[in-house]
């Protein structure tokens, strides 16, 4: 990869031969072989133990693995399904065995449904929590538009974007203006753009609509790291912030992430944004 990124990045100009192609995707089907032992192991220790009665497994990945299916290697390069789509398995005393769930959804709401089970089901992030896709016997009723972004990199600033995932249909548009959209029920390796055919375009439309609207409609994920010690952590932990003292309340149209509201109500934001130390900092981070 190293070789052929030198080429053109991880969108080489020419495909990559047929033998280095393979020979990419065999070295990583390899791994995900070691990995599944290493797993496996892991869960027949735990279950040995006393602990493992009170265990709750969770498998999935922060990105999925391009191989060329639309010009780009590797991962964080692009939105399409090969990169976006992971594993999530739920695997615990208490949850169906074998009971697989059609719906799309985000791994962003494994921080609610990890609290949830917890707690055992108990309010209040169970509004929020995966748990209830297994809980009911008609998941496809509470599932939601699932958003993926990609930001742009300092090598490729036009590779930005966001798409949106329903039970049907993905929806891609880039910051050059580029519009993908895919039956990926019916075409999961997404090798048919509909966005220019008459359906496709008012398809597209309907989903770019609700895409604003969700959007307009989103919250910061924090007022600022403060919230986090909240939860038992040491200034040591993150330096640049501060614990706040403030008791009073956020004021009314101060909208914060549900979560956040939950564990820390009356955080006061310093400033309105990172310190000039922290926007070096994460500029050194392989993820912008």
């Amino acid at each position: 990869m190293r070789r052929w990124s030198a080429k053109g990045g991880f969108r080489p100009k020419q495909p990559l031969p047929a033998a280095d192609r393979q020979a990419l995707m065999d070295g990583y089907d390899n791994s995900l072989a070691y990995l599944d032992s290493q797993i496996g192991r892991l869960v027949k220790f735990l279950k040995s133990t006393p602990a493992g009665k009170n265990t709750i497994f969770l498998i999935t990945a922060d990105h999925g693995e391009a191989f060329g299916e639309h010009g780009a290697y590797q991962h964080g390069n692009d939105l399409h399904r090969e990169e976006i789509h992971v594993p999530l398995i739920v695997y615990s005393p208490g949850i169906p065995a074998g009971k697989r769930i059609a719906p799309p959804v985000a791994i962003r709401k494994l921080f609610a449904t990890v609290i949830d089970l917890a707690l055992g089901n108990q309010v209040p992030l169970h509004a929020y929590s995966l748990a209830r896709f297994w809980q009911t016997d008609s998941p496809q009723q509470i599932a939601r538009p699932v958003v993926s972004e990609l930001s742009a990199s300092l090598s490729e600033q036009d590779a930005a974007g966001v798409s949106l995932t329903t039970a049907q249909w993905h929806y891609i548009l880039t910051t050059k203006g580029d519009r993908y959209l895919y039956n990926w029920a019916a075409d999961p390796a997404e090798k048919d753009n509909l966005s220019a055919s008459p359906q496709g375009q008012q398809v597209a439309a309907r989903l770019n609509a609700r895409l604003k609207e969700i959007e307009a409609d989103s919250a910061e994920p924090w007022v600022g790291p403060e919230y986090l010690f909240a939860l038992g952590g040491s200034g040591s932990a993150a330096p640049a912030a501060k614990a706040s003292s403030s008791s009073t309340p956020a004021a009314p149209n101060e909208v914060v992430g549900a979560a956040q509201g939950y564990f820390h109500p009356h955080v006061a934001p310093e400033s309105t944004g990172p310190s000039k130390s922290d926007k070096d900092l994460l500029k050194t981070l392989p993820y912008q």
